[in-house]
């Protein structure tokens, strides 16, 4: 005899939680066919179709559980999952707030909202929304985490230390969370501390390619240059589309007096991505090393857009100088008083010719 509608649903249900998605798909899918309106199979089947990376079919799915349910709290929250990774994040973060307005109480709406927040540099927002989600799910190890994160961001170390332990003694075997207490520990340069993180990290772990990338920075602070070679190679077998190793490679074959391949690294890391600060900054700073002044000082530009120097640049309604003689020129300090001396040699040069 055939399934009825529910048999489908539940079966789907079962496949789903076992990891089987392309069998819980076809159940769903033969349980839609008897059943379009059925709101939780569309539902569930947007969820199992974003696990299987058909984002735009999930979305689908998920806005039309929502035309047949309107106020489906579960549909938003999870539509909005699906929205930021399409990379709409306003978009995701409006229905977050929309499942949130129909339940108040759900901490997973709060949690992902947290995440986009925490992604669009709002960790304000983001610490306040990991809270709530914290305070209405117990042994919410995932929320621990990140929150671990916003508050090494907000420079709360001493917290953020708090969180990732507590985080680790609920999932004790939580390669991410040993990262990032890796991370937290080498702010406050506790490097061997951070190293002992960043290894149990990649014994849980092996082909962790962001945790090879932070125990490769770690070994670089602990100028053991060879060794953070060797970890950055394995990042970069693993990832090869990631721009911040390559750039974190170059550092290390710098120190080593390996500039050619430092340079190569460099211009790989900018082709694959042409919008990364840091990788154009480090540019400028070894042309300019090398007395490759016409290219290098454009570059140096870049510098206010880097993680150490956003928001530091001077704010005036005056047009910057470009060069022209007969002009009146203001200074101003900007990068420590080492480089405030060092230039400050030029400013003979600069009053002749201005």
């Amino acid at each position: 005899a055939p399934f009825h509608e529910d048999s489908y649903y539940h079966r789907a249900i079962s496949y789903q939680e076992l990891g089987y998605l392309e069998q819980s798909f076809d159940d769903y899918s033969s349980a839609l066919s008897i059943n379009r309106e059925n709101f939780h199979a569309l539902n569930n089947r947007g969820n199992v179709l974003k696990d299987l990376g058909r984002l735009d079919e999930a979305l689908s799915d998920l806005d039309l559980a929502l035309v047949v349910k309107p106020n489906y709290a579960c549909a938003f929250n999870n539509r909005g999952i699906v929205l930021k990774e399409l990379g709409h994040i306003d978009k995701a973060l409006m229905d977050y707030s929309r499942a949130l307005s129909l339940e108040p109480h759900y901490a997973e709406a709060f949690y992902n909202r947290a995440k986009a927040f925490q992604d669009t540099g709002q960790p304000e927002n983001a610490l306040a929304d990991y809270n709530k989600a914290i305070s209405l799910k117990t042994n919410y190890s995932a929320a621990l985490n990140n929150r671990g994160l916003v508050l090494k961001e907000l420079l709360r170390f001493d917290e953020a230390i708090g969180d990732l332990n507590e985080s680790l003694n609920i999932n004790p075997d939580d390669h991410e969370a040993y990262n990032n207490l890796g991370l937290v520990l080498r702010e406050l340069r506790h490097f061997d501390d951070a190293l002992k993180a960043l290894n149990k990290a990649l014994s849980l772990e092996p082909n962790y390619s962001k945790g090879l990338n932070n125990r490769g920075n770690i070994l670089q602070d602990l100028m053991r240059f060879d060794e953070a070679m060797i970890n950055y190679e394995q990042a970069i077998s693993l990832t090869p589309e990631s721009a911040e190793a390559f750039n974190n490679r170059f550092l290390a074959l710098k120190e080593l007096g390996r500039f050619d391949e430092a340079m190569a690294d460099l211009n790989k890391a900018i082709a694959l991505d042409p919008t990364y600060p840091e990788a154009h900054w480090n540019k400028a700073l070894q042309l300019l090393l090398f007395g490759e002044f016409a290219e290098g000082w454009p570059l140096f530009e870049w510098r206010w857009k880097t993680k150490q120097h956003i928001g530091t640049e001077l704010t005036t309604s005056k047009p910057q100088w470009s060069g022209e003689a007969n002009k009146r020129v203001f200074l101003w300090a900007e990068q420590g008083i080492g480089d405030e001396i060092m230039y400050a040699s030029l400013i003979p040069e600069l009053a002749a010719s201005s």
